[in-house]
């Protein structure tokens, strides 16, 4: 493998990655795909699985359900061929989200659940959470908020025990979302508390000022 090609190739996924977080969705898509050609070139089989993956994400963050979808089945068609079951697992991940965005909740469901079981076989806790997270989030948006609670759960317990208090923050705020529901408004504010917490330690105001207006909200006037 040529390496400055390889060099080229990363630099392209990586500046595909930085435009997309600005919003800059052309630059973010052209250097993504430059970066699949450079990969491609050079038989760097999992630089194109990778491009694919992020490609996926810049598609459907820009609205373009139809080439997330594309990108996130090449993503994992090449993973499963490398024979990665971690990469092949994030894959599936993605792909479980573009089928859920397109009302194919079945195969949605199929995909995490694959994913979640390659995660556990392979004793890989970050993609376990993530995917957990996942599916507790899927079933609370279909109003299934006692296993939604379940998942969401676990999915912060883990992301704890890893002490990424970054993603363990937000699942605390879906945790709570499902708590009144299940009329259970003191869990609500114990996960909100927990997250305002983190979100405060971590800088992030916006996030800390919302939650906080959730315990208000929940707790009443006479609070």
């Amino acid at each position: 493998m040529e390496t400055s090609a390889f060099a080229r190739g990363l630099a392209h996924r990586r500046l595909g990655r930085a435009y997309g977080r600005a919003g800059d969705w052309p630059r973010a898509i052209f250097h993504t795909q430059r970066a699949i050609e450079i990969a491609e070139e050079i038989g760097d089989r999992p630089g194109v699985a990778h491009s694919y993956r992020i490609l996926s994400s810049l598609h459907e963050r820009s609205g373009d359900e139809d080439q997330a979808m594309a990108a996130a089945q090449e993503s994992y068609d090449i993973y499963s061929d490398i024979g990665n079951p971690v990469w092949t697992a994030h894959a599936l991940s993605v792909l479980g989200e573009c089928h859920s965005r397109a009302n194919a909740h079945g195969s949605a469901l199929d995909c995490w659940n694959r994913a979640l079981a390659l995660h556990r076989e392979h004793q890989h806790e970050s993609g376990e959470a993530e995917t957990l997270a996942a599916l507790g989030l899927w079933l609370q948006d279909r109003g299934e908020h006692a296993e939604a609670s379940s998942l969401l759960e676990q999915a912060a317990v883990i992301y704890a025990r890893l002490t990424d208090t970054y993603n363990e923050a937000d699942v605390l705020v879906r945790l709570g979302e499902s708590a009144p529901a299940l009329e259970q408004p003191a869990a609500a504010i114990d996960a909100w508390t927990q997250a305002l917490a983190i979100y405060v330690q971590h800088g992030r105001e916006d996030d800390a000022e919302a939650v906080r207006r959730r315990v208000r909200e929940l707790e009443g006037p006479s609070s």
